[in-house]
């Protein structure tokens, strides 16, 4: 028989993680269970699921993505609310620097990459407004933010930032 795990709610809301485990013995195979109290860690996954749920949501109403980005391995991460910006469906493509670039409008790419560099390169902050082409040829203008971590040898190994949308605010003005 094979090990075996599940969970067991009990009647005052304590969660126990019950776990078997087969042994065998000269009178064949039993099985060993141990149980732990896992109350408090469920008690932590729901709140951070609840959290992350509004922060979901206040980046929908907001309009305002983030990233985080590494920008020596390459690794990139959106929020969905970041996708959306881009005119994507949210995970609906893996985010890295191409795609980040390839949304970007023509014209705005050289200051872009102008203003990603001076971050990466030690001044810390990037901070840039550009437009965004989106797959169906729809024109938005964005507002990036970033600050740039740096390990102890000050290369640049993060980036945490948002972007968000000002495209009716640039219609405004």
């Amino acid at each position: 028989p094979a090990p075996h795990e599940d969970r067991v709610a009990l009647n005052d809301g304590r969660v126990l993680l019950r776990r078997s485990a087969p042994i065998a013995g000269s009178d064949g195979v039993s099985r060993v269970w141990t149980f732990r109290d896992i109350t408090r860690e469920e008690q932590a996954l729901a709140a951070l699921r609840e959290r992350e749920e509004q922060l979901r949501h206040a980046q929908e109403i907001a309009h305002l993505g983030s990233f985080d980005w590494n920008p020596d391995s390459g690794e990139l991460r959106w929020s969905d609310e970041h996708f959306r910006l881009w005119g994507l469906e949210p995970s609906v493509a893996t985010p890295d620097y191409t795609l980040f670039r390839a949304g970007i409008h023509p014209h705005d790419v050289a200051r872009v990459e102008e203003a990603l560099q001076a971050a990466i390169k030690g001044g810390r902050w990037y901070d840039c407004k550009h437009r965004v082409v989106w797959p169906d040829g729809n024109v938005r203008h964005v507002h990036g933010r970033g600050e740039v971590l740096f390990d102890a040898d000050r290369r640049a190994v993060r980036m945490l930032g948002t972007v968000e949308c000002i495209t009716e605010r640039v219609a405004a003005e």
